[in-house]
């Protein structure tokens, strides 16, 4: 979605709001929400249009926006379906809820099962598969669901979760078998060709027009 001019867009869980700099690049009117004082302080520290506080407080925010984007935030929260509901009323009719988050039925979940770097418990509450995903997006009262094709670095998370089943931390440089290397090889030629199954999964919908 390309923005009109005065397009509004919301960043929730922005961070230090680096995606909210780039979208007001690209001709957003862009603001980011978190729940993370730090993140929070930097970002305004850099002079970033973002702000302490969530979603689902309605005592935040003023108007609605055009576009909300959630990247890696819904795994993150105890009632994803109140965040959603939260957007919903947030958007124009017609507005684009964009959501990215790790895809349960990824290849290298299948692969590693529990040592799957991307499960990351206990920061990771809930994790969705492309259909559990929808549904709950569709049960918020969003429409035209796309699945877009997500981008894939099998090889780093392959490796990141060879070393949590040997008992390592991820990440910080233990020794990948070359089996282990093939295994992400293809597994990264697979999700190129199908578009599916990378360790991300990435929706767009949108809300409703005004009836």
């Amino acid at each position: 979605m390309l923005p009109t001019r005065g397009a509004r867009l919301l960043d929730v869980g922005c961070g230090s709001g680096a995606f909210v700099a780039e979208a007001r690049v690209a001709g957003w009117d862009a603001e980011g929400i978190d729940v993370d004082q730090s993140g929070v302080d930097a970002g305004q520290a850099a002079g970033r249009h973002v702000r302490l506080g969530r979603i689902d407080d309605g005592t935040v925010l003023d108007g609605l926006y055009d576009a909300i984007t959630l990247s890696h935030v819904i795994e993150h929260v105890h009632d994803p379906a109140s965040i959603l509901i939260a957007c919903a009323k947030k958007l124009q009719p017609g507005g684009v809820l964009w959501v990215a988050t790790p895809d349960l039925d990824s290849l290298g979940h299948r692969w590693f099962g529990r040592d799957w770097v991307h499960l990351d418990p206990p920061r990771h509450l809930l994790l969705f598969t492309v259909g559990s995903l929808s549904s709950l997006i569709t049960s918020a009262g969003f429409e035209e669901l796309d699945v877009l094709a997500a981008p894939s670095d099998a090889e780093q998370s392959f490796a990141a979760s060879h070393a949590l089943r040997l008992g390592l931390r991820p990440f910080v440089g233990v020794p990948t078998p070359a089996r282990v290397r093939i295994a992400a090889a293809v597994a990264d030629m697979r999700i190129h060709a199908t578009g599916r199954r990378s360790d991300e999964v990435i929706v767009t919908a949108r809300k409703p027009l005004a009836s």
